[in-house]
């Protein structure tokens, strides 16, 4: 019974590392860099990511 708590808990760690991967490819994937090698986010595509994001928690 232990080793199932145990598998269950790493499975539910990966699971979450996952999840937290492809969120961050998400943001990633919307980054902008300037010719200074500096980083910027449109705030249009925030807001979008941050409403699909919203939308698919309250789906489930």
């Amino acid at each position: 019974m232990r080793e199932c708590l145990v598998l269950s808990k790493l499975l539910g760690v990966l699971y979450i590392s996952e999840l937290k991967a492809i969120e961050y490819k998400k943001f990633e994937d919307i980054k902008y860099i300037r010719e200074d090698n500096s980083e910027f986010w449109s705030a249009r595509e925030l807001a979008t990511l941050w409403n699909k994001h919203n939308g698919e928690i309250l789906a489930k």
